[in-house]
């Protein structure tokens, strides 16, 4: 009988432990995200719902645990001197779960919205947004026998071309860099997001094209251009190789 009831106990037990689990990863997945990415010259404060997250100078500032929902962003450009901070973008964005926000703004203090879903790696079983760092999708990915540069990689790059003061300096550190190694489409949007102007973009996507292990994939690098007319560009550009 002691014996019976242990076994129920310890039942109990790992269905408790087992369904904590599974509520935690449905949790992860039903979350929301947001990511700014502030390509501007000046800082920016950002407010979500009246509150002030962060004041942001040129990078980047993400959060993937937002209740799903509608949440009211402010963006306010921080001005020199002593003037006042002035709006540039003060929307409510409607977010559903497993979905995150992506809010750009250019060189130009121009912004820019666009969401993606979630995807799911089945290898170390986590809902991830872009690139995924256990490097198993887009990070590891073979075409033609060429695999992306691993995760460790392309921080080094980022790093190396962000500590450069001018943009022919980055343009030779990424030309170098793929003379070695191929890239996802992922993470040449990635790389082209660091160039201040539009025909740096422009130029360098057209370079790296033959270097991206995932071509069929290219159409990623879209959101990095800030002018409808780059895009046709590109889009030309790709028409010309077939």
């Amino acid at each position: 009988m002691k014996n019976l009831i242990m076994l129920i106990v310890l039942g109990l037990g790992s269905f408790t432990l087992h369904a904590g689990t599974h509520g935690k990863a449905l949790k992860r997945r039903a979350a929301a995200g947001l990511e700014i990415q502030n390509n501007a010259s000046r800082p920016v404060i950002i407010e979500l719902n009246g509150q002030t997250l962060q004041k942001l100078p040129r990078g980047s500032y993400r959060t993937t645990y937002l209740s799903p929902g509608r949440h009211q962003l402010t963006i306010l450009e921080v001005g020199r001197g002593h003037h006042r901070p002035r709006v540039i973008y003060n929307r409510f964005l409607r977010l559903r779960p497993g979905h995150e926000a992506i809010v750009r703004i250019s060189r130009r203090g121009r912004v820019r919205v666009h969401v993606r879903k979630s995807l799911y790696c089945s290898s170390c079983g986590s809902y991830y947004y872009g690139s995924h760092s256990c490097g198993t999708l887009y990070d590891n990915d073979y075409v033609n026998g060429h695999a992306a540069m691993r995760p460790g990689a392309l921080r080094a790059l980022k790093a190396s071309m962000q500590r450069a003061a001018f943009e022919s300096s980055r343009k030779s550190i990424m030309r170098q860099a793929l003379q070695r190694q191929y890239l996802s489409s992922r993470q040449l949007r990635e790389l082209l997001l660091l160039f201040d102007f539009e025909s740096t973009r422009l130029e360098m996507a057209r370079f790296a094209y033959s270097r991206v292990s995932d071509p069929q994939n290219i159409a990623l690098i879209f959101d990095a251009f800030e002018y409808e007319s780059s895009i046709r560009q590109y889009e030309d550009f790709l028409n010309s190789r077939f």
